[in-house]
């Protein structure tokens, strides 16, 4: 009966421990969300100045106005 009682009571701890730590699991799994939404947000920003640097070297190399 004893055994029993200390089984249940260290259950009742782990359980009481799984329960403070599915909230951080949770709060974890969003910052990695996050953290791939911002590098895929990088990844674009990365493409839009290579974008804009290729089209102001394609402008310098053709003028509208030549000096």
């Amino acid at each position: 009966m004893q055994s029993q009682n200390k089984f249940t009571s260290e259950f009742h701890q782990l359980d009481d421990i799984n329960k403070k730590l599915l909230p951080l699991h949770d709060l974890a799994e969003s910052a990695d969300d996050i953290a791939r939404s911002s590098r895929a947000e990088v990844d674009i920003l990365k493409k839009q100045i290579e974008v804009i640097e290729e089209a102001a070297n394609t402008a310098k190399k053709n003028p509208i106005y030549p000096q």
